[in-house]
């Protein structure tokens, strides 16, 4: 992540913020959502939206009880590609961006991923607004891996920006609703090494659109 950390003193969506050297923690910023436009959008893939990365979407984690996992294999060189794609073009994250629908059959799994990245208050009231959208960086990219590449996403509503997405995590083999078995094939293909998203990636974004707030864990 770049060194240049920014300072809030104001609500999530609002873009009164100055470069510091440090994180103003004691700020308390918070999302506020307005229902009437989360309505509207909710089946809208093209939201035409600003895009932020949270400051801690780039955490890679490995959750063996739910078989999910979001390192980066080593040698995986169209993740990469995807990857450094969506860091140069923010804006393709609010293309083609679906709304995940989440029930009592996924909830649990959901909750338990998202959980590792922000508190469970932001979980329970915000719980229609995540939306993920697949990643494809060229026409090179063979046929099996498009579309697997996922980042997902906290959507909001700001008066003076408009729509605004919050990057999370990123998904980068679509374990989210997977199985034991492709949880188990992507572990395997780690044996010659694995890197984290953050070390490797995330000092190539743009430190306007870092954001920080009470919201992460």
């Amino acid at each position: 992540m770049s060194n240049n950390k920014l300072k809030f003193n104001v609500d999530i969506g609002v873009t009164n913020n100055v470069v510091s050297n440090n994180i103003h923690a004691g700020s308390a910023p918070k999302l506020i959502m307005n229902k009437d436009h989360l309505n509207s959008n909710l089946n809208v893939r093209n939201l035409d939206a600003k895009v932020y990365f949270m400051s801690n979407c780039g955490k890679s984690i490995d959750l063996k009880d739910f078989k999910f996992l979001n390192y980066i294999t080593s040698n995986d060189y169209i993740t990469k590609n995807c990857l450094e794609y969506l860091i140069e073009n923010p804006k393709i994250i609010s293309k083609n961006s679906t709304y995940i629908r989440i029930n009592s059959n996924n909830r649990n799994r959901i909750q338990m991923i998202l959980s590792n990245y922000l508190n469970k208050s932001v979980l329970d009231e915000y719980e229609d607004s995540f939306r993920e959208t697949p990643i494809v960086s060229d026409s090179n990219i063979p046929l099996f891996h498009k579309g697997r590449f996922r980042v997902f996403t906290l959507y909001n509503y700001d008066k003076i920006e408009g729509n605004i997405l919050y990057v999370i995590f990123y998904d980068p083999y679509h374990l989210i609703f997977s199985n034991e078995k492709n949880y188990h094939s992507q572990k395997n293909s780690m044996r010659d090494g694995f890197t984290s998203i953050n070390d490797k990636f995330h000092d190539s974004v743009d430190a306007k659109l870092i954001k920080s707030f009470d919201a992460l864990v």
